[in-house]
């Protein structure tokens, strides 16, 4: 049995987390709009009304002995770079149910995309920088469901940026830590991330944005990136306020892991498991490693995510939240409510508590009174529930407290609970809620997108789908705007505050609501800290 309990970051290369930015064919009027960058100049293509700079690279192609290296300066070029489609995603295996028209995947994919308004506006405008989702192995910013064009018509600049994944983004191991400057290795993917957005900070008013003004947002890993982000010194001014969609990766280290694990690695246990890969590979050294094929990599499984190595990310997340050492700024946060029900279909009562008790220790009695689990029904939902709240709730609340509680800039909370309009039949899964993605589709207003391929037909949008889905656009606007998600003729978001701890719930007629099964959260609130407990003690006895 899966243990339904903990996220696998493996899980999340599902489609539902690979995005890519549409692009359709240029007119016959594409607009002769050129903007010098720190690089090169680049030259729009009209996309739907819509000036579209397509495949800028930000950093040298990672392929040779940039592999698993820092992101590099790219060569400069001096004609206008034309691009009227994205470049190719980055490596990973590719889908069946990846959409018609997707790029190829490539070692050579860190270029970024701007979209601006077809009229030059008279002031600079706010700048979102999207960080797309699929468990850190996955993904791509070209999938049609963020096609940005109601968010650019809402006044901000959109910008969509691709990072390295799986082997190439997130391998740690002792040679390469040697060879590296901070004596660390395994973060290539967020050092991408992070040189993306420098690219920005420095290009952007060439686009009409302001960079002074600069929000970051993402789901799933895209949100787990966001969380990371404000707490790593080297993002530090990069950006002024961030949303996190189903992210928040407050979970603390463990002293063991596994593929199941909803922890982050410590640099030793990272470059343990790359030693560990290298060995399965029959790899003697950092030189045969870089040589090998990206499908001898792609094809041996293993353990990749963020890494906790004390320079890109601090060791210990929750005690920077604690003491104030991340990137203050306005944060906007949530989950949806039956995000499990893409990843766990399992209803076992026995195995399901046995599951509990091998996972959780001294907590798993906590836990299983209040996850219901007497019947195949009830224990199917509760493992859903516990994988949603295990890997997305917990840390999102946990880190809106935090904030809160440091004064660190307003927080706005939520919960999307609108459920899709499909036939159950039609999907891979079923829910009694809102699945996990489902919300990105509202945010962009992407309705002619399939559901991240697991039907080629979008859903049946309703006209409350629709209002609701104008609601968040301006919602999320409103924010980039100002860092506040109210405005005129919109339902009032209150501000979040440990003292009430009011979340938006994002239905048809939003409104404010207590958090949810909260219950819940309390019970995976003591094992998370007990296990911090532990992990942190682990030093002390060294």
């Amino acid at each position: 049995m899966l243990k339904p309990i903990q996220l696998s970051f493996c899980l999340l290369l599902l489609t539902a987390c690979q995005p890519t930015e549409q692009s359709s064919a240029p007119s016959d009027a594409d607009m002769p709009v050129s903007v010098d960058t720190t690089y090169g100049p680049v030259q729009a293509v009209d996309i739907r009304g819509l000036k579209a700079f397509l495949a800028i690279p930000f950093a040298a192609p990672p392929v040779g002995e940039l592999r698993w290296s820092p992101p590099q300066p790219p060569e400069r070029w001096d004609a206008p770079l034309i691009n009227h489609t994205p470049a190719s995603i980055c490596m990973q295996t590719p889908f069946d149910t990846d959409p018609p028209g997707t790029p190829p995947p490539s070692e050579d994919c860190l270029y970024l995309n701007v979209w601006a308004p077809a009229e030059p506006p008279e002031t600079p405008l706010p700048v979102m920088v999207w960080i797309h989702g699929g468990g850190f192995t996955a993904g791509t910013a070209a999938h049609p469901v963020y096609t940005p064009d109601a968010l650019v018509n809402e006044g901000v600049i959109y910008v969509s940026i691709a990072y390295r994944l799986g082997p190439f983004g997130f391998l740690a191991h002792p040679g390469l830590s040697e060879e590296s400057a901070t004596g660390t290795s395994g973060n290539y993917g967020l050092l991408d991330q992070i040189e993306a957005l420098k690219w920005v900070k420095s290009n952007i008013a060439g686009f009409g944005g302001d960079p002074d003004n600069i929000t970051i947002f993402g789901e799933s890993a895209g949100g787990m990136s966001v969380a990371a982000l404000k707490t790593s010194p080297l993002a530090a001014g990069l950006f002024d306020k961030a949303i996190s969609q189903s992210g928040g990766l407050m979970t603390p280290p463990a002293e063991t892991l596994n593929p199941a694990s909803v922890a982050l690695p410590t640099l030793s246990q990272a470059e343990a498991i790359g030693e560990d890969l290298f060995t399965r590979l029959n790899t003697a050294d950092i030189t045969s490693a870089r040589a090998l094929s990206a499908e001898t990599l792609l094809g041996e499984p293993s353990i990749y995510a963020p890494v906790l190595d004390d320079v890109i990310l601090p060791l210990d997340i929750r005690s920077s939240y604690e003491t104030g050492q991340t990137n203050a700024g306005p944060l906007l946060i949530g989950w949806n409510s039956d995000e499990g029900a893409m990843f766990v279909h399992a209803d076992d009562p026995a195995a399901f508590q046995a599951s509990i008790r091998d996972t959780y220790g001294d907590a798993a009695e906590e836990i299983l009174s209040v996850y219901p689990h007497d019947t195949p029904e009830d224990t199917l939902q509760s493992a859903r529930d516990l994988f949603r709240d295990s890997a997305f709730a917990w840390s999102s609340l946990t880190m809106a407290r935090l904030v809160d509680e440091r004064s660190e800039g307003p927080v706005f909370a939520y919960v999307f609970n609108q459920h899709l309009p499909v036939d159950p039949g039609a999907l891979m899964y079923s829910a009694a809620g809102s699945t996990h993605a489902s919300e990105i589709s509202y945010v962009f207003g992407s309705f002619d997108a399939p559901v991240f391929g697991f039907d080629p037909r979008p859903p049946a949008y309703t006209d409350a789908d629709k209002v609701l889905s104008d609601q968040m656009t301006q919602y999320w606007v409103n924010f980039a705007k100002t860092g506040n998600p109210n405005g005129e003729g919109l339902p009032l978001w209150p501000e979040f505050h440990t003292s009430d701890e009011q979340l938006m719930e994002l239905k048809s007629a939003p409104a404010p609501i207590d958090v949810p099964q909260l219950d819940k959260l309390n019970a995976l609130e003591t094992h998370f800290v007990a296990q911090r407990a532990a992990w942190l003690g682990s030093f002390a006895d060294e």
